[in-house]
């Protein structure tokens, strides 16, 4: 089975929680396989019964076997289970779980007894670990003897959105496992604590979390995102399932450069601009060049992301220009290539230079993560022009609702401000309403590349709003607690809310 046979972003669901409507929205957001956890028989039934209405909307629905200490009390359950998903599929995944070290050998120990019924039935092997299981070595010889065993086409592991460190973990499992296909679950922190009465909380992670973490796992070489317990974002974070639809949308069309290079490498040589002028900020930038030939030609895809390294993953909060440079001797003489940025609803011409064996181009407004196309292939662009267009107008729907969603929180986070933070704030909520103004006029006229535009520059706003509260919320330690000054009052009050989303987070 080649790696591209499942697609980059795939969704992970409970079985017991999935009905036909479900399905249905799966299939409308534009997702078409989904990785469904059964930890009984009667998952598997229920599974049956899914699985015919899954065909009826183009879904592939692949039996996700859960072995853990919790779900799975005996060798013969098992076992059971294992010949039963088999049964209805000739490939299966495995999710290996373990809270606690002792459990989890238990577990192991059951499953290693498997090896001969699983050899060349896994499709992929996801360690739904705690961080303390990579640093047991005993432990960690027994996954990796399984593993072998196993065969498995694909090994997963955790890390969190918005606090955890795609990269980091990637580089763990590859000394663990060598050079194997290797994925990654972004798994969310907090989703079900959406409620208006907390709307910080509602704030943290955002859909620009997601697609910022999709693309660290890219350049960290995943080859594949899972997103755990996509049933419960589709119920509490209907904002981040669509963004999830988004970041598939995108990574189905850059699938084929992601995966299919037969070149890739790091982007050393970049500038970091901010109004023109180099930026002394705290930045971290990751770019990498995936190299393709296509019709003959050589064709690259250049990747990057931009965040503020913390102890969570910050988003930037304003616009920057970024200039990449890269040789060009891979090119054909004679056929000069083009770069394109690639943002819906469509690529974007870029002015590039060429001095000295590189190409040197220009992002003016670079926004979170931004991929650039690099092409003397005028049909390869056509294409991708094609594939973006097809889906631009479902991208400017969901840029605009939550352009729309964000400045309704942002509006009951003022409101419950008093005195100079209010104050302060009230102007840059102005600002936003104007750009959400010029972003509906330009969705009513159907001008989607506008609509976007305008929707991405109110994000950055919104990203300042809430760095500029989060300084207030260190301001206001402060305050004296008995104290009465309106500002501080205000401080406090936002800052209870700040306290919980953060002992959530831990």
């Amino acid at each position: 089975m080649q790696k591209d046979e499942l697609p980059y972003v795939v969704l992970q669901l409970q079985t017991s929680s999935v009905n036909e409507a479900a399905l249905e929205s799966l299939a409308k957001h534009g997702f078409d396989t989904a990785l469904m956890s059964v930890s009984s028989g009667s998952d598997l039934r229920r599974l049956k019964r899914l699985q015919s209405w899954a065909g009826e909307f183009g879904l592939s629905l692949i039996p996700m076997i859960v072995a853990s200490d919790d779900l799975l009390a005996s060798e013969e359950a098992i076992g059971q289970l294992c010949e039963s998903a088999l049964g209805m599929a000739k490939l299966v995944s495995m999710m290996l779980r373990g809270a606690q070290c002792g459990d989890f050998k238990v577990t192991l120990r059951r499953v290693t007894q498997l090896v001969n019924r699983l050899r060349g039935h896994v499709l992929l092997l996801w360690l739904d670990l705690h961080e303390g299981v990579f640093s047991d070595d005993d432990l960690m010889n027994g996954i990796r003897k399984l593993s072998m065993q196993i065969e498995p086409r694909h090994i997963c592991v955790n890390t969190s959105v918005p606090f955890g460190d795609p990269e980091a973990v990637l580089k763990l499992a590859q000394r663990h496992f060598g050079n194997v296909s290797l994925w990654v679950a972004l798994t969310v922190e907090g989703a079900q604590f959406a409620s208006g009465a907390e709307p910080l909380s509602a704030c943290i992670p955002c859909g620009d979390h997601l697609r910022i973490f999709t693309y660290a796992a890219v350049l960290g070489s995943a080859c594949g995102v899972i997103l755990p317990n996509a049933d419960e974002l589709m119920e509490h974070r209907q904002d981040l399932f669509k963004a999830a639809s988004v970041a598939s949308a995108e990574a189905k069309i850059m699938l084929p450069f992601w995966r299919g290079a037969c070149g890739v490498s790091d982007i050393l040589d970049f500038a970091i601009e901010r109004n023109g002028k180099p930026t002394d900020e705290h930045l971290r930038m990751r770019a990498r060049c995936f190299i393709t030939k296509g019709s003959g030609d050589v064709e690259a895809v250049l990747s990057a992301v931009l965040w503020l390294p913390c102890s969570e993953l910050r988003l930037p909060v304003g616009s920057y220009g970024l200039t990449l440079r890269y040789p060009i001797s891979g090119w054909a003489l004679g056929r000069t290539p083009r770069a394109y940025l690639l943002r819906f609803p469509s690529p974007k011409r870029l002015q590039v230079r060429f001095k000295s064996g590189l190409i040197t181009l220009s992002i003016p407004d670079f926004d979170v993560a931004e991929s650039v196309f690099i092409s003397p292939n005028m049909p390869s662009v056509e294409e991708l022009h094609w594939q973006m267009n097809a889906v631009g107008a479902s991208v400017m729907q969901f840029e605009v609702q939550q352009a729309l969603r964000e400045f309704e929180l942002a509006k009951a986070i003022l409101n419950s401000l008093r005195g100079k933070v209010k104050q302060l704030s009230s102007g840059r909520l102005r600002v936003m309403g104007r750009l959400i103004s010029s972003m509906l006029s330009a969705a009513r006229k159907r001008h989607a590349a506008n609509a976007i535009e305008m929707a991405k520059e109110f994000r950055r706003q919104y990203r300042s709003l809430l760095c500029d509260l989060a300084f207030g919320l260190k301001q206001s330690y402060a305050v004296r607690d008995g104290g009465h000054d309106d500002e501080g009052e205000a401080c406090r009050n936002t800052r209870k809310v700040w306290r919980c989303e953060r002992r959530r987070a831990r």
